[in-house]
C-alpha cells in the first residue's frame, strides 16, 4: 500500500489525503517520525485537516512530546467531538501522564458516540488509579454486556480473574 501511496504523489503532489494515508502506514509500522513528518506535510497543504492533525498528535504522543501532542488532539476533538481516534489516543496520552480523571472523561465521550468498547479503557484507568472496586464494577458490566465485543469481554474476564 505504501508504494502505491508514494506512487499517487508523482500524479498529484498537493493531495494531503495521501500524505495523511502515507503517515497513517508508518504509523502503523511505528515509524513515528516519518509518520510526523508526513502529517505535517498534509498540514502545510490544508491545515484544517483533522485526520492529519490527529495523526501528527499520535505521532507526537509515540515521540513523548505530550504536551505538543495534547493540543493538536485537543484541537481534532475541539472541531470534531465525536471523532473516536483523536478521543482515544487524547485518553490514551492522559493515562500515560496519570491524568486519571481527564482519562476517564476522554473515554466516556468516546463511550457517547457508541463505542461500548471503550468501557475496557475507563476499567483500566480506575484499576491504574487504585479504584479497584470501580474497576471491577465496570469489568462485570462489560462481560454481562450483549453490547461490547467478544474480545473485549474476554479481556475483562482475564482482568477480573487477576482482580480477584
Amino acid at each position: 500500500a505504501l508504494a502505491e501511496y508514494l506512487n499517487a504523489l508523482k500524479y498529484k503532489p498537493d493531495n494531503p489525503l495521501i500524505y495523511n494515508n502515507i503517515s497513517y502506514l508508518y504509523l502503523r509500522m511505528g515509524v513515528y517520525e516519518t509518520a510526523l513528518q508526513d502529517a505535517k506535510k498534509a498540514l502545510a497543504l490544508n491545515s484544517d485537516y483533522i485526520p492529519a492533525i490527529v495523526n501528527a498528535g499520535i505521532s507526537l504522543a509515540a515521540l513523548n512530546h505530550n504536551d505538543e501532542a495534547e493540543r493538536l488532539l485537543k484541537r481534532a476533538v475541539a472541531s470534531e467531538p465525536y471523532n473516536r481516534t483523536a478521543l482515544y489516543n487524547l485518553g490514551l496520552l492522559y493515562e500515560k501522564e496519570a491524568r486519571f480523571e481527564e482519562a476517564l472523561t476522554m473515554y466516556q465521550n468516546l463511550v457517547n458516540t457508541g463505542d461500548t468498547d471503550a468501557y475496557i479503557h475507563m476499567a483500566r484507568v480506575f484499576e491504574q488509579s487504585g479504584r479497584r472496586e470501580e474497576a471491577i464494577g465496570v469489568y462485570l458490566g462489560i462481560v454481562s454486556s450483549a453490547l461490547v465485543s467478544g474480545p473485549v469481554k474476554k479481556d475483562a474476564e482475564k482482568s477480573l480473574g487477576r482482580l480477584k
